[in-house]
């Protein structure tokens, strides 16, 4: 028994054996064809794979959705802007302009006005709302309707310097690991802001550039960049510092030739940018322009004064996706610099390089602003920087110092995680007690497109009650925060004012807020507020 139980355990060893190295020689046999054909797969791709490019363009997109689907269980159809004022003011500004286009109310701070009367619209100017509104005119609007329109426009963007630029698929791959890495552009894209638009702008101008730094652009070619470049400008006023790397190298001559033009080109269209923004945006809308005039009436020491207050906030705890951004953008902006130094080729064709460009557009914007702008908008103003020279150095198969820059994010990323996070607040659907309060403001404030005053489609309320009920508002009425209560001129202008009982007995309300000397009339209760008529308006009641 035990001479036949061990013969069959021999057997069973050789079966199982057998078995064993069938298998092993068909697992090889199949990872060998695997292998050859995913080796087909890259030769048939070698030059530029459509797919490569379109799963390239995309996949910001496409992992969006599944990151809002699968794993926050949202659905973007819910979406509603509800925190965050920039990003509900945006929404509703878009909104307002699909349907009354310039004839809705006033939007801006404090019920300040543009010296440009036919813009009723608040901080940047009208053109994010003109660009986003039109296409809710034209397909319909829907409360994601932007959030579409950015998917749509970033990956677009990603397509045409995929394709433009020719980029091979070894280039492509980089090319969407990169736009991951950087990942304010996840973290705004399911967002109703315009940032999305300016790193889709930055896309477009970095393949502008690549076909400037061919020189071989016809003379209507400069003249449509130069138009798309100024137009940029009108968006985000930071855009304008590319004039001068932009009109160097398509300016022809001597460098000193090229030097002059190019700086007076540049001042030119920069201040004339300036000026028509000046001229858009109510007086207390654009942080740039604010600084410039209190420096030019009250002197340098307030512009240092701010420059120390700037570094100070930078490397608070509060602003470390703020730091993490700029640490990336120094890092590739310092390296850039220190590789158009180590050129030996003659000057002015070192400041025509990629180096140069990549050192200017990092730098400069980083120098701008930390003078210039608010901290907590670094990790924003900075990307689409950040992007044209990725994109750049992805052309140039410069990986090396990209990635290290990313890399820094990519070790610190928690902060836009936690960011991310918040995401999902954005796309809850209505409760009933929403949906009981919407119906009650559309009760009592109604938009009259026939209106001879913006005065009468306008609602003055509290910069803390704007998150809460500006997303409820009909379209076309204007939405006035209330900053700073003793910059109001009394009586006020607004045909409908709302106030809570929390507000108006705290802070700077209890001593400029003159309510009982308003001539208001009660309108309806809402659940943490009170919606007024103001018979001081000059509108009718009805």
């Amino acid at each position: 028994m035990k001479f036949h139980a061990k013969q069959d355990l021999f057997k069973i060893l050789s079966i199982q054996s057998t078995v064993v190295h069938f298998i092993q020689k068909k697992l090889k046999k199949l990872q060998d064809n695997y292998l050859a054909t995913f080796l087909v797969i890259i030769r048939s791709m070698k030059k530029r794979s459509w797919f490569l490019s379109i799963l390239a363009a995309i996949l910001p997109a496409l992992l969006t959705v599944i990151i809002l689907g699968d794993i926050f269980q949202v659905n973007i159809a819910d979406f509603l802007p509800r925190i965050w004022n920039d990003q509900v003011g945006y929404w509703h500004w878009a909104k307002s302009f699909s349907t009354a286009g310039f004839n809705a109310g006033y939007n801006g701070w404090d019920e300040l006005t543009a010296p440009a009367a036919f813009n009723p619209y608040g901080e940047n100017g009208p053109f994010y709302q003109m660009i986003y509104g039109s296409i809710g005119w034209l397909v319909g609007w829907k409360n994601a309707l932007p959030i579409y329109i950015n998917m749509g426009f970033l990956t677009f963007s990603l397509l045409l310097f995929i394709r433009k630029a020719e980029l091979e698929n070894e280039q492509i791959l980089h090319l969407g690991t990169s736009v991951l890495l950087l990942f304010p552009i996840l973290l705004y894209l399911p967002l109703s802001s315009h940032e999305t638009l300016n790193q889709s702008i930055a896309i477009l101008l970095t393949t502008v550039f690549y076909f400037t730094q061919k020189r071989d652009l016809q003379s209507y070619q400069k003249i449509l960049f130069a138009l798309f470049l100024f137009f940029a400008s009108l968006i985000r006023l930071s855009w304008a510092v590319l004039f001068l790397p932009f009109f160097f190298i398509t300016v022809r001559g001597s460098f000193t030739k090229k030097l002059l033009l190019s700086l007076t080109i540049s001042a030119f269209l920069g201040y004339t940018s300036l000026a028509i923004s000046g001229y858009l945006l109510p007086p207390s809308g654009n942080i740039i322009l604010e600084l410039i005039k209190e420096t030019r009436t009250s002197g340098a020491h307030i512009l240092l004064s701010h420059i120390k207050f700037q570094l100070a906030t930078l490397f608070s705890p509060q602003h470390r996706m703020d730091l993490i951004i700029t640490l990336e953008t120094f890092s590739l902006g310092l390296w850039s610099f220190f590789y158009f130094l180590r050129k030996k080729t003659p000057l002015d064709e070192r400041v025509e390089s990629t180096s140069f460009l990549n050192a200017y557009n990092l730098l400069v914007p980083l120098g701008m602003g930390i003078v210039f702008y608010l901290v907590a908008g670094f990790h924003r103003i900075f990307v689409p920087h950040l992007l044209i020279t990725a994109l750049l150095l992805i052309k140039q198969r410069k990986y090396l110092p990209l990635y290290l820059s990313l890399f820094i994010g990519v070790l610190f990323y928690s902060p836009f995680w936690s960011a991310y996070q918040k995401t999902p607040i954005n796309y809850q659907p209505m409760t009933a007690e929403f949906l009981a309060t919407q119906n009650i403001i559309k009760q009592n404030i109604v938009f009259d497109p026939n209106s001879e005053s913006h005065w009468c489609n306008t609602l003055l309320l509290p910069i803390d009650r704007y998150n809460d009920y500006v997303p409820m508002l009909p379209a076309g009425i204007g939405a006035s925060p209330i900053i700073a209560p003793q910059n109001l001129s009394y009586p006020p202008k607004s045909k409908y004012i709302l106030l809570d009982n929390e507000t108006l007995t705290r802070g700077a309300y209890l001593k400029y807020f003159p309510m009982d000397d308003l001539n208001l009339d009660l309108l309806d209760s809402l659940p943490h507020a009170e919606i007024y008529y103001n018979a001081d308006s000059g509108c009718s009641r009805e």
